[in-house]
């Protein structure tokens, strides 16, 4: 219950400070875990980032404030924070169908985003198959690129980068250079001060370093290894919400900050027998 109360607690931050200037590092430090592990939490379990959370929030304050408040636009686009009017007058119109000027005279429906509230509800789900693994400090190769978090970019932006790779044949040009059979997908530890992009890397570990990629080094941590079994666009998702749903809430471990790592066996992908692995480093 520790861990619900620390999520609650940086919702109620965020509520309290939709006027204000807050960062990722902010309210994480509220809910007492790190901006990356904060943000993948976040969008697991509610299909939506941050930002765009404390956007949909702020747009349905500013929407309120308009029907039941003579405030001026111009002062309510600065309340909220943005630049100019327009800027504001271009959300608000995506966010809710209308411009702001029209709202006010015409008082036409709204979307209203609530406040988040944290729940906890019980479930006769299958079991969950991991160990807790010290490894050894390995390494690992690949193509890197850095997503925005922004508006859930990222859900679209890595899938897109697994489908080139695959299309132009670099990724079996990229495993070919070591003849591992396993690939990985890693999601690298998100820099403090940058709360609103990372680096995703498609490679394959290593034992020396590989020209013409990136490379990495991972010193010897403890994982949570996950086993999951089926097809990976059916089985992989619901497993990372279980983890970050179920699995962190009642173990009472941490996120560390070391990559995840998303670990590919030789396989029919689409295949219900396919076996593959989630590493969360933990602490």
């Amino acid at each position: 219950m520790d861990w619900i109360k620390a999520v609650s607690k940086s919702i109620d931050f965020i509520e309290d400070n939709l006027t204000e200037d807050i960062s990722i590092k902010d309210i994480a430090k509220i809910a007492c875990i790190s901006p990356f592990y904060y943000q993948r939490m976040f969008s697991v379990l509610t299909n939506m980032s941050v930002h765009s959370y404390i956007r949909n929030r702020r747009l349905t304050l500013a929407a309120m404030e308009l029907q039941n408040t003579d405030i001026k636009i111009i002062d309510l686009a600065m309340k909220y924070g943005y630049d100019s009017p327009e800027a504001f007058s271009r959300a608000f119109k995506k966010a809710h169908g209308v411009n702001p000027s029209v709202l006010r005279k015409e008082n036409t429906a709204i979307k209203a985003f609530m406040k988040l509230t944290i729940q906890v509800t019980l479930k006769g789900e299958l079991p969950m198959k991991y160990s807790i693994e010290t490894k050894p400090a390995f390494s690992f190769y690949g193509m890197t690129r850095t997503v925005s978090t922004i508006d859930e970019a990222n859900f679209r932006d890595i899938p897109l980068f697994w489908q080139e790779t695959m299309n132009d044949g670099t990724f079996m040009k990229m495993i070919e250079a070591t003849g591992t059979e396993k690939s990985i997908g890693a999601c690298m530890p998100m820099d403090p001060d940058k709360d609103t992009e990372f680096d995703y890397v498609i490679g394959g570990f290593c034992d020396k370093e590989i020209g013409d990629y990136d490379n990495y080094n991972v010193p010897e941590h403890k994982w949570a290894v996950f086993q999951v079994n089926g097809p990976v666009m059916k089985v992989l998702q619901d497993t990372w919400r279980r983890i970050f749903a179920e699995w962190f809430p009642q173990t009472g471990y941490k996120h560390a900050a070391e990559p995840e790592l998303e670990v590919y066996f030789p396989g029919d992908v689409n295949s219900e027998d396919y076996y593959m692995e989630i590493w969360i480093p933990i602490e």
